[in-house]
């Protein structure tokens, strides 16, 4: 299932009655919730829209291309996060996503002045190794540590994010599912009927009475 349709059922989920009537009861959890579903659907919308772009020359295309897709995933982790928080189900990123916030941080989200390991770095993008799917990242540290280059493509760091993605929001759907279950189990023994006064079956009868004949309407 990709993103877009794990998207589409926790909204499932979240808007049935019983579930909906839980949530709206923190109003600050339901926004938040509402935003990050419709973040996920945006921020997948941006990135599959990458591939239109591989023909781009030029520098400033390009660095507008890259900066944007790392910043659109990283986004859409964000999003992830905060819809486990919203539902109180717990959302760790896998290594493989922690690695391209590294890869955003550094080169898109604050190259000029990073800690790492107690050292100090900043990063710099390779302008003359810059196309609109990859680029070299040089990092340089503080102290006696060397520098180092990295070759980063985006089209396998998109590759990458779907997947995990999808991995992490598949979890969630899981666990709403089971929480559904958990639900219909405990509840299974109650009949929809006991839910009713015994005298529903006149105020039936009354409703039926008052609706069959027009001339029972009141002018108001």
């Amino acid at each position: 299932m990709d993103a877009r349709k794990l998207e589409d059922r926790i909204r499932e989920f979240i808007n049935s009655g019983r579930k909906q009537a839980l949530l709206l009861k923190d109003s600050a959890a339901w926004n938040k919730l509402c935003s990050s579903l419709d973040i996920v659907g945006d921020t997948q919308l941006a990135i599959e829209a990458h591939p239109k772009f591989r023909s781009t020359k030029g520098d400033g295309e390009s660095y507008l291309i890259v900066y944007g897709v790392l910043q659109a995933m990283l986004l859409q982790q964000d999003a992830i996060r905060h819809i486990g928080n919203a539902l109180n189900i717990k959302v760790k990123l896998p290594k493989q996503l922690e690695d391209i916030r590294v890869i955003r941080n550094s080169a898109a989200g604050h190259p000029a002045h990073q800690k790492e390991n107690g050292l100090s770095k900043s990063s710099f993008i390779t302008r003359m190794s810059l196309s609109s799917e990859s680029f070299q990242l040089m990092t340089v540290y503080s102290g006696d540590k060397d520098y180092e280059f990295s070759q980063i493509s985006i089209p396998s760091l998109i590759k990458t994010q779907d997947q995990y993605v999808c991995e992490v929001m598949s979890g969630v759907v899981q666990e709403l599912e089971k929480q559904e279950m958990e639900h219909r189990k405990r509840h299974k023994e109650i009949k929809l009927a006991d839910s009713f006064p015994h005298t529903i079956s006149y105020h039936i009868s009354k409703i039926i009475e008052a609706t069959s004949s027009p001339d029972r309407f009141h002018p108001w």
